[in-house]
């Protein structure tokens, strides 16, 4: 294992905040293509960065610069609210940018690739941001995990009456504007007219992830594919409440293609 560097701050858009966690690695690789490679992630609905930490050791020991963050809005990552779903979208693509900046002024190298990426929801919100954050002139890697789109006018199983007391209990985990009832109409919405085009995308979603559901993936797969280079790795185990197993499908995937 490599030596790094944790450090630690908070991002605010208005009066919005996020924390986040840096690794910095001693020495930073290069990849075969002559990249240097730096990662940011953000987790899922009403989790925090506490996900991601077996992605940030897996990656900083591997030489690689990763930046972890918790998304607005969600109580166990901060305090702060905000007032609408526009509101929540809108920070974290300025958290994105944020982490950007500082990676950019850390590493203080040419040829960045940057790995943009996380679990669930906050997977959804990396694909959302490339286009305001990351320039085509750039070169970016989507690492997404956990995420799928929906059947038209299909009852998600946390909507049925069996999860109504789940769904009482997580909307207190978050600011009542970005309520599961809300941002996931939001989302289901997003993922099946979402626009993302040449850009490089790997999707990662075990065949256990009841969340996401049957086919779910790969109907994400077939919406992005005509206009972007995607692939998927569908491991039997990985399930959406252990993200934090999806470390080894990541580093195994980008060993075998990058590094």
């Amino acid at each position: 294992m490599k030596n790094f560097t944790l450090s630690k701050g908070t991002f605010r858009h208005n009066q919005v905040e996020s924390h986040y966690l840096l690794a910095n690695p001693e020495n930073i690789r290069t990849d075969r293509f002559g990249n240097t490679p730096v990662a940011i992630f953000t987790h899922g609905f009403t989790s925090n960065k506490q996900d991601l930490l077996n992605w940030m050791q897996k990656f900083a020991s591997n030489q690689v610069p990763v930046l972890i963050f918790d998304l607005p809005g969600h109580y166990l990552g901060n305090l702060t609210d905000v007032e609408s779903i526009h509101e929540f979208h809108q920070a974290t693509d300025q958290f994105f940018q944020q982490a950007k900046t500082l990676l950019e002024s850390t590493v203080q190298q040419s040829n960045l690739f940057y790995l943009v990426g996380g679990h669930s929801l906050g997977a959804l919100l990396s694909l959302l941001v490339l286009d305001n954050v990351f320039p085509k002139t750039e070169q970016t890697l989507s690492l997404i995990v956990g995420l799928g789109s929906p059947k038209e006018n299909e009852q998600h199983f946390f909507d049925t009456e069996l999860f109504s007391e789940t769904r009482k209990f997580r909307d207190q985990l978050v600011s009542p504007a970005i309520n599961m009832k809300d941002l996931f109409a939001w989302s289901h919405d997003i993922k099946r007219t979402i626009q993302v085009k040449n850009r490089k995308i790997h999707l990662i979603c075990g065949e256990n992830d009841v969340v996401v559901g049957p086919e779910g993936v790969e109907r994400l797969l077939e919406h992005l594919k005509s206009q972007n280079e995607v692939t998927l790795d569908k491991p039997k185990k990985l399930s959406h409440h252990e993200p934090q197993l999806a470390h080894v499908h990541l580093y195994s995937y980008l060993k075998r293609n990058y590094w």
